[in-house]
């Protein structure tokens, strides 16, 4: 009985094989760098000097008032498997606590919006 558990085990560990990385990125609006985490297929390349010319769709997910970078692999365990089973790079930026991810016309440091459009 103890040896029909192994194989379960096995295939259980080896099902989701995206990776899950949190990453900083410069913004320069802001002068600041942001956390986003960044689930990609198992199949995507790992280095920033690859020469893999391979392109995936992507996908923004952004969290709402008062959430982070961080809440979305807790949130929906899923986007590992639906990053391989469709080849989707899922990025999860940080939008501060309360941006709604809009430059704000009074403080010149929150450039949210900017920094989704033009710099990530």
């Amino acid at each position: 009985m103890k040896y029909l558990f192994l194989p379960l085990l096995l295939l259980a560990t080896h099902a989701f094989a995206a990776r899950v990385d949190t990453i900083l990125v410069h913004s320069g609006a802001m002068n600041k760098d942001i956390k986003c985490v960044v689930i990609q297929p198992e199949h995507a390349p790992t280095t920033k000097t690859s020469t893999n010319s391979t392109r995936f769709p992507v996908v923004f997910l952004l969290h709402g008032h008062s959430g982070n970078y961080a809440q979305w692999p807790a949130t929906a365990p899923q986007l590992k498997k639906e990053a391989d089973d469709l080849g989707i790079l899922f990025i999860c930026p940080d939008g501060g606590f309360d941006s709604w991810y809009f430059d704000s016309p009074i403080d010149p440091t929150v450039r949210y919006e900017t920094f989704m459009t033009k710099e990530l």
